[in-house]
Protein backbone atom coordinates (compact mmCIF):
# COMPACT_ATOMS: atom_id res chain seq x y z
CA UNK A 1 0.00 0.00 0.00
CA UNK A 2 1.83 3.04 -1.54
CA UNK A 3 0.11 5.13 -0.37
CA UNK A 4 -0.89 3.31 3.53
CA UNK A 5 -4.18 3.49 3.99
CA UNK A 6 -4.99 4.31 7.78
CA UNK A 7 -8.14 2.31 8.75
CA UNK A 8 -9.06 5.32 11.68
CA UNK A 9 -6.83 7.49 13.63
CA UNK A 10 -6.96 5.52 17.35
CA UNK A 11 -7.19 7.15 20.54
CA UNK A 12 -3.85 9.46 21.18
CA UNK A 13 -3.93 8.37 24.65
CA UNK A 14 -3.31 4.60 23.77
CA UNK A 15 -0.13 3.60 24.49
CA UNK A 16 1.96 1.41 26.89
CA UNK A 17 1.15 3.12 30.42
CA UNK A 18 -0.43 5.91 29.12
CA UNK A 19 -2.90 6.15 31.89
CA UNK A 20 -0.47 5.71 34.87
CA UNK A 21 1.50 8.40 33.66
CA UNK A 22 -1.69 10.77 33.14
CA UNK A 23 -2.63 9.78 36.41
CA UNK A 24 0.56 10.78 38.08
CA UNK A 25 0.47 13.84 35.88
CA UNK A 26 -2.70 15.08 37.44
CA UNK A 27 -1.04 13.81 41.31
CA UNK A 28 1.85 15.54 40.47
CA UNK A 29 1.95 17.92 43.41
CA UNK A 30 1.45 15.02 45.70
CA UNK A 31 4.66 13.58 44.64
CA UNK A 32 3.18 11.17 42.36
CA UNK A 33 6.09 8.22 41.08
CA UNK A 34 5.24 5.91 38.03
CA UNK A 35 4.80 2.45 39.59
CA UNK A 36 4.56 -0.73 38.58
CA UNK A 37 7.22 -1.26 35.96
CA UNK A 38 6.25 1.88 33.99
CA UNK A 39 9.01 4.13 36.01
CA UNK A 40 10.90 4.61 32.74
CA UNK A 41 8.03 6.27 31.19
CA UNK A 42 8.66 10.26 30.18
CA UNK A 43 6.89 13.33 32.92
CA UNK A 44 4.30 15.12 30.66
CA UNK A 45 6.79 17.65 30.26
CA UNK A 46 9.52 15.45 28.73
CA UNK A 47 6.81 13.93 26.50
CA UNK A 48 6.28 17.79 25.12
CA UNK A 49 10.05 18.64 24.61
CA UNK A 50 9.90 15.56 22.74
CA UNK A 51 7.52 16.63 20.66
CA UNK A 52 8.99 20.04 19.62
CA UNK A 53 11.97 18.44 18.07
CA UNK A 54 11.90 17.92 14.54
CA UNK A 55 12.03 14.43 13.96
CA UNK A 56 8.25 13.79 16.45
CA UNK A 57 7.02 17.93 15.61
CA UNK A 58 4.76 16.69 12.99
CA UNK A 59 2.90 14.22 15.92
CA UNK A 60 1.12 17.53 17.10
CA UNK A 61 -1.25 17.91 14.80
CA UNK A 62 0.68 19.94 12.25
CA UNK A 63 -0.81 19.31 8.35
CA UNK A 64 1.12 16.78 6.52
CA UNK A 65 2.27 17.78 3.20
CA UNK A 66 -0.64 17.55 0.94
CA UNK A 67 -1.13 15.85 -2.69
CA UNK A 68 -1.46 17.82 -5.75
CA UNK A 69 -3.50 14.99 -7.57
CA UNK A 70 -0.76 15.84 -10.24
CA UNK A 71 1.20 12.88 -12.26
CA UNK A 72 4.82 12.60 -10.61
CA UNK A 73 7.29 9.96 -11.00
CA UNK A 74 7.79 8.22 -8.25
CA UNK A 75 11.31 6.72 -7.05
CA UNK A 76 12.52 4.13 -4.67
CA UNK A 77 15.52 2.05 -4.68
CA UNK A 78 15.61 -1.73 -5.21
CA UNK A 79 18.95 -3.54 -3.84
CA UNK A 80 19.91 -6.68 -2.96
CA UNK A 81 19.15 -8.05 0.32
CA UNK A 82 22.51 -10.27 0.79
CA UNK A 83 24.98 -7.92 -0.78
CA UNK A 84 23.52 -4.35 -1.07
CA UNK A 85 24.00 -3.78 -4.31
CA UNK A 86 21.40 -2.43 -6.90
CA UNK A 87 19.36 -4.71 -8.43
CA UNK A 88 18.47 -4.85 -12.60
CA UNK A 89 16.59 -8.02 -12.98
CA UNK A 90 13.36 -6.90 -11.68
CA UNK A 91 10.33 -4.99 -12.51
CA UNK A 92 7.76 -3.56 -10.10
CA UNK A 93 4.26 -2.75 -10.79
CA UNK A 94 1.32 -0.56 -9.02
CA UNK A 95 -1.40 -1.98 -7.48
CA UNK A 96 -4.32 -0.17 -6.11
CA UNK A 97 -5.19 -0.08 -2.27
CA UNK A 98 -8.47 -2.37 -2.97
CA UNK A 99 -7.15 -4.88 -5.81
CA UNK A 100 -5.50 -7.38 -3.39
CA UNK A 101 -4.34 -9.44 -6.20
CA UNK A 102 -3.84 -6.76 -8.55
CA UNK A 103 -6.07 -7.94 -11.16
CA UNK A 104 -6.11 -4.09 -12.86
CA UNK A 105 -3.17 -2.53 -12.16
CA UNK A 106 -2.49 1.29 -12.02
CA UNK A 107 1.23 1.36 -13.73
CA UNK A 108 2.01 -2.55 -15.35
CA UNK A 109 5.17 -3.89 -14.83
CA UNK A 110 8.15 -0.99 -15.39
CA UNK A 111 11.91 -2.35 -15.38
CA UNK A 112 13.97 -1.26 -12.57
CA UNK A 113 17.08 0.29 -14.08
CA UNK A 114 20.10 0.25 -12.16
CA UNK A 115 18.80 -0.31 -8.46
CA UNK A 116 16.03 2.67 -9.12
CA UNK A 117 12.48 2.02 -9.71
CA UNK A 118 10.53 4.58 -11.68
CA UNK A 119 6.58 4.54 -11.87
CA UNK A 120 4.54 7.45 -12.96
CA UNK A 121 1.22 7.95 -10.65
CA UNK A 122 -0.56 10.40 -9.26
CA UNK A 123 0.62 11.95 -5.96
CA UNK A 124 -2.63 10.68 -4.17
CA UNK A 125 -2.43 7.15 -5.63
CA UNK A 126 -3.54 5.14 -2.56
CA UNK A 127 -2.38 1.19 -3.37
CA UNK A 128 0.57 -0.68 -3.16
CA UNK A 129 3.78 -1.59 -5.10
CA UNK A 130 4.70 -5.04 -6.59
CA UNK A 131 8.32 -5.86 -7.69
CA UNK A 132 8.99 -9.21 -8.78
CA UNK A 133 11.91 -11.10 -10.89
CA UNK A 134 11.88 -10.60 -14.41
CA UNK A 135 11.27 -14.30 -15.02
CA UNK A 136 8.84 -14.46 -12.33
CA UNK A 137 5.89 -16.56 -12.78
CA UNK A 138 3.20 -16.95 -10.52
CA UNK A 139 1.27 -20.34 -10.42
CA UNK A 140 -0.96 -22.82 -8.46
CA UNK A 141 2.47 -24.53 -6.84
CA UNK A 142 4.53 -21.59 -6.16
CA UNK A 143 7.29 -19.28 -7.77
CA UNK A 144 10.17 -19.32 -10.12
CA UNK A 145 12.96 -16.46 -9.96
CA UNK A 146 15.70 -16.29 -7.90
CA UNK A 147 14.34 -13.24 -5.48
CA UNK A 148 11.39 -13.66 -2.90
CA UNK A 149 8.65 -11.80 -4.42
CA UNK A 150 7.73 -8.49 -2.94
CA UNK A 151 4.73 -6.09 -1.91
CA UNK A 152 6.25 -2.72 -0.49
CA UNK A 153 4.05 -0.07 0.80
CA UNK A 154 4.74 3.32 1.49
CA UNK A 155 3.19 6.40 3.81
CA UNK A 156 1.42 9.21 2.00
CA UNK A 157 4.15 11.40 3.36
CA UNK A 158 6.99 9.03 2.10
CA UNK A 159 5.21 8.72 -1.14
CA UNK A 160 5.21 12.75 -1.77
CA UNK A 161 8.82 12.99 -0.39
CA UNK A 162 10.00 10.57 -3.21
CA UNK A 163 9.20 12.94 -5.60
CA UNK A 164 11.08 16.23 -6.96
CA UNK A 165 14.28 17.37 -6.92
CA UNK A 166 15.05 17.02 -3.78
CA UNK A 167 13.18 13.58 -3.45
CA UNK A 168 14.34 10.79 -0.33
CA UNK A 169 14.73 7.81 -1.90
CA UNK A 170 13.55 5.06 -0.15
CA UNK A 171 15.58 1.75 -0.37
CA UNK A 172 13.81 -1.63 -0.19
CA UNK A 173 15.62 -4.91 -0.17
CA UNK A 174 14.94 -8.18 -1.82
CA UNK A 175 16.11 -11.57 -1.12
CA UNK A 176 16.50 -15.14 -1.93
CA UNK A 177 14.86 -17.66 -0.20
CA UNK A 178 18.07 -18.95 0.85
CA UNK A 179 19.36 -15.56 2.35
CA UNK A 180 15.72 -15.63 4.29
CA UNK A 181 16.51 -18.75 5.48
CA UNK A 182 19.91 -17.38 7.10
CA UNK A 183 18.46 -14.44 8.26
CA UNK A 184 15.72 -15.85 10.06
CA UNK A 185 18.22 -18.84 11.63
CA UNK A 186 19.14 -16.26 13.91
CA UNK A 187 15.67 -16.74 16.05
CA UNK A 188 15.47 -20.14 15.02
CA UNK A 189 12.87 -19.53 12.33
CA UNK A 190 13.24 -21.04 8.86
CA UNK A 191 11.41 -20.33 5.44
CA UNK A 192 9.59 -22.82 3.48
CA UNK A 193 8.61 -22.04 -0.02
CA UNK A 194 5.66 -22.95 -0.83
CA UNK A 195 4.16 -23.98 2.60
CA UNK A 196 0.52 -22.29 3.37
CA UNK A 197 1.34 -20.15 6.13
CA UNK A 198 5.10 -18.76 4.75
CA UNK A 199 4.11 -14.67 4.63
CA UNK A 200 6.87 -12.26 6.12
CA UNK A 201 5.78 -9.19 7.13
CA UNK A 202 8.42 -6.09 8.22
CA UNK A 203 7.81 -2.99 8.83
CA UNK A 204 10.32 0.37 9.28
CA UNK A 205 9.23 2.86 11.64
CA UNK A 206 10.27 6.55 10.34
CA UNK A 207 9.98 9.36 12.07
CA UNK A 208 9.00 12.99 10.83
CA UNK A 209 12.09 14.04 9.19
CA UNK A 210 11.98 9.88 7.10
CA UNK A 211 14.63 8.80 9.44
CA UNK A 212 14.31 5.54 10.86
CA UNK A 213 12.63 5.61 14.57
CA UNK A 214 13.86 3.57 17.45
CA UNK A 215 11.44 2.78 20.51
CA UNK A 216 8.39 2.03 18.21
CA UNK A 217 6.21 -0.96 18.91
CA UNK A 218 4.25 -2.58 16.40
CA UNK A 219 1.32 -4.62 16.11
CA UNK A 220 -0.01 -7.05 13.67
CA UNK A 221 -3.71 -8.41 13.74
CA UNK A 222 -6.11 -10.42 11.57
CA UNK A 223 -10.21 -10.54 11.41
CA UNK A 224 -9.37 -14.46 10.52
CA UNK A 225 -6.07 -16.65 10.67
CA UNK A 226 -3.22 -14.85 11.47
CA UNK A 227 -0.16 -17.27 11.56
CA UNK A 228 0.60 -20.72 11.71
CA UNK A 229 2.04 -22.78 14.42
CA UNK A 230 6.26 -22.14 13.90
CA UNK A 231 5.35 -17.53 13.61
CA UNK A 232 8.48 -15.22 14.88
CA UNK A 233 8.06 -11.74 16.01
CA UNK A 234 11.10 -10.11 16.24
CA UNK A 235 12.58 -6.48 15.83
CA UNK A 236 16.31 -5.98 14.29
CA UNK A 237 18.98 -4.91 16.03
CA UNK A 238 21.27 -1.88 15.18
CA UNK A 239 22.92 -3.90 12.31
CA UNK A 240 19.76 -5.14 10.91
CA UNK A 241 20.50 -8.42 12.27
CA UNK A 242 17.15 -10.28 14.25
CA UNK A 243 17.37 -10.12 17.77
CA UNK A 244 15.41 -12.12 20.28
CA UNK A 245 14.29 -10.56 22.88
CA UNK A 246 13.85 -7.36 21.67
CA UNK A 247 10.94 -5.51 22.38
CA UNK A 248 10.82 -2.42 20.37
CA UNK A 249 12.50 -0.73 17.13
CA UNK A 250 16.30 -0.14 16.82
CA UNK A 251 18.29 2.67 14.94
CA UNK A 252 16.93 0.60 12.07
CA UNK A 253 13.54 1.01 12.54
CA UNK A 254 12.67 -2.63 11.62
CA UNK A 255 10.35 -5.19 12.83
CA UNK A 256 9.42 -8.52 11.22
CA UNK A 257 6.83 -11.42 11.79
CA UNK A 258 7.22 -14.47 9.29
CA UNK A 259 4.43 -17.31 9.22
CA UNK A 260 1.76 -15.51 8.47
CA UNK A 261 -1.10 -16.40 6.37
CA UNK A 262 -2.50 -14.43 2.69
CA UNK A 263 -5.01 -11.63 3.96
CA UNK A 264 -5.42 -8.80 5.01
CA UNK A 265 -3.87 -7.68 8.27
CA UNK A 266 -3.90 -4.97 10.31
CA UNK A 267 -0.54 -3.08 11.21
CA UNK A 268 -0.33 -0.77 14.56
CA UNK A 269 2.54 1.21 16.04
CA UNK A 270 3.28 2.94 18.78
CA UNK A 271 5.76 5.11 20.24
CA UNK A 272 7.04 4.41 23.23
CA UNK A 273 8.84 7.38 24.42
CA UNK A 274 5.59 10.09 23.64
CA UNK A 275 3.32 7.21 24.79
CA UNK A 276 1.03 7.61 21.41
CA UNK A 277 0.57 6.22 18.05
CA UNK A 278 3.28 6.68 15.58
CA UNK A 279 0.53 6.24 12.82
CA UNK A 280 -2.88 5.19 12.27
CA UNK A 281 -3.75 1.48 12.15
CA UNK A 282 -2.94 0.41 8.30
CA UNK A 283 -4.19 -2.32 6.50
CA UNK A 284 -1.64 -4.62 4.55
CA UNK A 285 -1.84 -7.28 2.02
CA UNK A 286 0.02 -10.62 2.72
CA UNK A 287 0.60 -13.30 0.42
CA UNK A 288 1.61 -17.05 -0.02
CA UNK A 289 5.12 -17.21 -0.99
CA UNK A 290 5.91 -13.47 -1.08
CA UNK A 291 7.36 -10.33 2.00
CA UNK A 292 5.08 -7.41 2.57
CA UNK A 293 7.73 -4.26 3.54
CA UNK A 294 5.90 -1.66 4.84
CA UNK A 295 7.18 1.73 5.49
CA UNK A 296 5.21 3.77 8.09
CA UNK A 297 5.66 7.45 9.04
CA UNK A 298 3.15 9.95 10.59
Amino acid sequence: MATLQGTGRRDATRGRGVGLSGLCALAALSGCQMIGGFDDLPLPSETTRLLNTPQWACLTGSDPPQPTRNVVEFRFEVVSGGSRQPLSDVKVRACNQLDTNCTAPAVDYTPVVDGVATVSLRDDFRGYFEIVSNDFVQAVEGQTGPYVPEIVAFSQRELLRGVGPDAVRRRTLMFTPAEVNALLAAVGGTYTLDARSNGVLIATALDCLSQPAPGVTFGVASSGELAGPDSITFYNDARQIPAPGQTETSDVGTFAQTGLFPGLVTLSSDVNALGRPLSDDVSIVLRDNWATSVYVSP
